[in-house]
This record gives structure tokens, sequence and C-alpha cells, in this order.
């Protein structure tokens, strides 16, 4: 009814039944006019009389304060199609300008996370780490793409590159790396752990991953070998799992307490992770407007890095002797 309504008012239906139609819509021109009070009549023709206007800054004001309070304010109170899931971080939540030198000394041993992919997604891990009386958790992230992938974006044409970001300036960097085969090798995480202990003396002595695409023998076997079978954690994605880390994750992001070096991947996945909550209050991630090029593989390998630290926390403070 509403698209066509909206053809109504274009002028684009044609007919009996749109000589016989009439259609009111009262909508934000913008998305982004929610923050404007003087817009806010075009949604409300009753503000002010029918519909307290005191109220509605009320509104506004508390989805400025919490973001997982906008999609509500947008349907309920400005009649906008919101069909994205809650967003879940704010920027002073995802960015931490703090930095580190994984090379000072300070650093033994680390919790490894890893989100694979095949072909699609990126492949993703995060070495965690803390060090004696410090309430920090510093991340060391890498993540890899196939070489192909961004070929056959570039032979498309496409504006912005694969997925609208700097990918060929962040492997510049150092920061992602290019794998040569269409199916990602899982076992090149180990290969970029065992540098990390070469470089900087960092043990992994812990690995926390998503099953999912991991499930090959030569893969698992390989990963057994380098941690040891019982040093293998399963993170199965799913609320049940993951609602209470994600809560404290989230908590520590708001003191500042994950320091990454500012990493733009991780950054920018972070950015993408969007919330559902279920009827008992329980969280589970899922991709910012539910669009597939909006990635958060990097967030969900610190998140796996993060949970399997917290199951060994005890033998953990131990090693590194806090």
């Amino acid at each position: 009814q509403y698209e066509y309504a909206t053809k109504w008012l274009d002028g684009k239906a044609t007919g009996e039944k749109a000589e016989r139609f009439i259609a009111f819509i009262f909508e934000l021109d913008e998305r982004e006019e929610w923050e404007d009070e003087s817009a806010w009549i075009k949604a409300n023709p009753g503000l002010g009389t029918i519909k307290s206007l005191s109220a509605l800054r009320q509104n506004v004001s508390k989805a400025k304060d919490d973001a997982t309070y906008l999609p509500t304010l947008l349907v309920k109170d400005f009649n906008l199609i919101e069909n994205q899931s809650q967003a879940w971080l704010t920027w002073a939540e995802i960015h931490n300008e703090a930095t580190f030198d994984p090379g000072d000394g300070t650093f033994t041993y680390a919790v490894l996370g890893v989100d694979a992919a095949d072909t699609t997604d990126l492949t993703a891990a995060c070495l965690l780490m803390q060090r004696p009386n410090d309430p920090n958790f510093y991340a060391l992230h890498m993540a890899w793409i196939p070489l192909r992938a961004l070929e056959q974006a570039e032979r498309e044409g496409r504006r912005g590159g694969r997925d609208g970001v700097p990918y060929d300036a962040w492997i510049a960097r150092g920061l992602m790396r290019t794998c040569e085969t269409p199916i990602m090798d899982k076992r090149d995480v180990l290969d970029w752990v065992a540098e990390v202990q070469d470089k900087y003396g960092i043990y992994a002595v812990s690995c926390g991953y998503d099953p999912w695409h991991m499930r090959d023998v030569p893969t698992v076997e390989a990963y057994e070998d380098y941690f040891g079978a019982d040093n293998l954690q399963k993170v199965i994605q799913g609320a049940q799992t993951l609602s209470m880390p994600m809560k404290e994750l989230r908590a520590l992001y708001k003191e500042g307490r994950i320091v990454d070096n500012a990493n733009p991947i991780a950054e920018w996945c972070r950015s993408n992770v969007a919330i559902r909550t279920d009827v008992n209050g329980n969280i589970q991630p899922d991709k910012k407007n539910q669009d597939p090029r909006n990635r958060i593989d990097a967030w969900a390998a610190e998140c796996d890095a993060f949970i399997a630290m917290k199951n060994i926390a005890d033998d953990y403070r131990a090693m590194i002797g806090g």
C-alpha cells in the first residue's frame, strides 16, 4: 500500500484504481532529519496538539545517548521504514587513541581468536593479551582476503573498490594480507602467530574459534598440533554463548580498556556490528543494515579471543604473573 501510495503521489499510478484513491504520507524526507526539530512536523501533523512536543524531544534526546533506541524512534515517531538491526557501538566506543608497543618486553602470553571464511568474507585473527597489574586488554589484529576477490572488484570497475573500503592501503600498511588461492587456507593464520612469536616473544597459548568454516581435517589437525587439542576452544555463534561476553566487551570499549593501536580494520568491523535481541534480553551480532558488505570479521575474532581468555582466566593470570 505504501509503495502504491508513493507512485500515486509521484503521478506514476494510473487507471480506475488511481481515480478512486487518495494518499497522505507523513514522514521525514531524509533519515537525518530526525535531529532537526523544524522537520519533525513533517511526520507529526498533530505535534503540539494530539502529540506532546516535550515528549518527542525527550525521545530524540534518548536516541542521541542510546544508539540502540534510534530504530524505535525512527519507526514510532518519524514513520520511517527501519529494517536494520539495532546499532551496537558508538564511535567513542569503537575508537581508542591509546597505543602500545608489543615488543617492549612486557607481553609474554596471548590468546588467539579466529573468524575464518572461505571465499567471501575476510578471515580475521586477533591476539589478545594482558600484562601484570594492568586492567587493559591489548589486541594485535591481522586479516586476509583472497587476491581473486580484489582483482574481480577492479575488473568490474566498482567505485570505491570491494566493499567501499581501502583494502589496498591496508595491505600496503601491513594490516592485511592476501591469499593466492580462491579458498582461504586457514593455516596462514598460524604462520602469522609464529611470526609474532619470533618478532615479539609473545606466545599464543590457547585459541577460540568459530567452527563453521574450520571443519576440514587438515585445518583442525594443524591447529591441534600448534596449540594442543585441549587448548582449542569452539565458540558457537549464538546468543547463549555470545550475549554476556558481548555486554562485557562493550563495557570495556566504553572504558577505553581495549587497546589496539587504533587498527582501522578492527574499527571498521566494530562499526558494522549491529545486534539482535530476543525476548529475554539476550543479544547476538548481526551485520549493520543486514548488508553482507559490512564485514564484522575482525570484531568476531576479537570476541572469540575474549571468550577464550575468559574461559582460562585463572590459568592465564598465573602465566603472566598477575
